[in-house]
């Protein structure tokens, strides 16, 4: 009996999740002129703001190796110091959070690990203007 009722509750919850509701979001052109930019320097957060719509996302400094374009899953953050040796978290990866959620999209490698932490977001912000391969990988990688 138990057996019956938690695989009836698993089926409803899955069901559930399977019910969510979608949005459709207009992006129109995504380049300038926009009302605002913000990504501050240091920051990991970056938004663009047009009269249609608000992207904002994430710009984080990883080890995951990526060039322009890259997409992935899931990144991964070397947390690790040897003594006066910086980590190697020297790839900037990029990540759209709303009007939708995308995957993450790789700017690239940046000059180290502390110049990356200091520009990424603005890096991630300027890509979604300006860079075509950027744009196209993490417009079609929404779902993530």
């Amino acid at each position: 009996m138990k057996r019956i009722l938690l695989f009836g509750v698993l089926m409803m919850v899955a069901g559930g999740e399977l019910m969510a509701a979608q949005q459709c979001v207009k992006f129109g052109d995504l380049s300038v002129p926009l009302n605002e930019y913000n990504a501050e320097m240091g920051g990991v957060d970056w938004s663009l703001v047009w009269s249609y719509v608000t992207v904002r996302g994430i710009g984080v400094c990883v080890h995951t190796p990526g060039e322009l374009g890259d997409v992935a899953v899931s990144i991964e953050y070397d947390a690790s110091f040897y003594g006066s040796e910086p980590n190697d978290n020297s790839y900037c990866w990029c990540r759209m959070l709303n009007p939708a959620v995308s995957f993450w999209v790789a700017y690239g490698e940046v000059d180290d690990a502390e110049v990356c932490a200091e520009r990424c977001a603005s890096l991630c912000a300027d890509s979604v203007l300006i860079e075509p391969v950027f744009k196209t990988a993490m417009l079609g990688s929404l779902g993530g």
